[in-house]
């Protein structure tokens, strides 16, 4: 269950940085 969270999180985190990125 911890792991599916910690993905999510990381995933969430991926997002925001591509988001920055390609800003």
């Amino acid at each position: 269950h911890m792991i599916w969270h910690i993905f999510i999180f990381i995933a969430s985190i991926f997002h925001f940085i591509a988001i920055v990125y390609f800003m």
